[in-house]
């Protein structure tokens, strides 16, 4: 009894034993798995922002206009402020800020990892116009952090055919807007802050969309994932070399008489030429805002306008 007991003790450590053991071995190979994955978007990172980083920092912004309206003396008047010398820096800080995480799914390895980029600083020399006058202004932003999450996957034998299957922008960390220049208007302020905080924020997403994921997507099938733990391969086009053509003599060859052949004058073809439509730029404009004042601040407000009007 005493000896079947004995065995049995034995048999429970030995299975405890192999438990540990196989899940030691799952988790090394998992932590090197989640280690290639790492050094494979590093190293895709480095050589995109090598051949890539000048269209990323400073990266140009288009020139836009922020429209806005106030009321002056029961008179709705618009204004427009016009944006222009856009750019925004700190875009070639993109990096993993973590690791990622990498599955077995149907022959492939699925790759997940965020990225990130920050601070990112915009600026903009503008004019604002308010009843044909006003100041030359200047904006400047800051965006503190913005986070993706891309997800793309590999074959899991030939570490080969990789393809992007996500790329999303998860968060936009703390934003920030002055305007600098108002003068007497800086009633304005909340109108324009507004509508620059808007165009910041799209700017980022288009560069994100636009820039970052074609170039990771175009990348993607030319990098080999170290399925072995081996260096990753870049795979490289080959430089396409036209055959060159010997010249032969051709044999000699009697001339045969020349036919005179009236040649009769093809009509000339007139082509009308149609002008392309022009392109009207959208103008992203600012909620507005109802202001209800007082017939007293608003005849004082008009006082003021007028006041600084004559000083112009």
């Amino acid at each position: 009894m005493g000896s079947c007991f004995r065995n049995l003790s034995f048999l429970v450590i030995a299975f405890i034993v192999c438990i540990q053991i196989h899940e030691s071995v799952g988790l090394y190979d998992e932590d090197d798995n989640v280690e290639r994955g790492d050094r494979y978007i590093d190293k895709l990172l480095e050589e995109m922002l090598e051949q890539n980083g000048h269209e990323y920092d400073p990266y140009i912004l288009e020139d836009s206009s922020i429209g806005f309206s106030k009321k002056i003396t029961f008179v709705n008047v618009s204004g427009e402020a016009k944006l222009h010398n856009g750019y925004i820096t700190g875009l070639k800080s993109l990096h993993r800020p973590d690791h990622c995480s990498v599955e077995e799914e149907g022959g492939n390895l699925l790759v997940k990892a965020d990225l990130g980029a920050g601070v990112l600083d915009f600026y903009y020399d503008g004019t604002v116009k308010f009843m044909s006058f006003g100041p030359t202004i200047t904006v400047h932003g800051v965006l503190a952090y913005v986070e993706v999450h891309m997800e793309f996957t590999v074959d899991a034998k030939t570490g080969r055919n990789g393809k992007l299957t996500k790329f999303v922008i998860d968060e936009m960390k703390g934003m920030k807007v002055t305007v600098s220049g108002l003068g007497p208007m800086n009633w304005a302020l909340n109108y324009i802050m507004s509508g620059v905080t808007s165009l910041f924020q799209g700017f980022v997403r288009k560069f994100m969309q636009n820039k970052i994921r074609s170039h990771i997507a175009e990348r993607l099938p030319n990098y080999q994932f170290p399925v072995e733990g081996g260096d990753i391969d870049i795979t490289e086009v080959p430089e396409i070399t036209e055959p060159s053509e010997e010249i032969t003599e051709a044999p000699e060859e009697t001339e045969a008489p020349e036919e005179i052949v009236e040649e009769t004058e093809a009509p000339e073809e007139v082509v009308e030429e149609t002008e392309a439509p022009e392109e009207i730029p959208e103008e992203t404009e600012a909620p507005e805002e109802e202001v209800t004042e007082s017939p007293e601040e608003e005849v004082l407000e008009a006082l003021q306008l007028f006041r600084y009007l004559d000083l112009l």
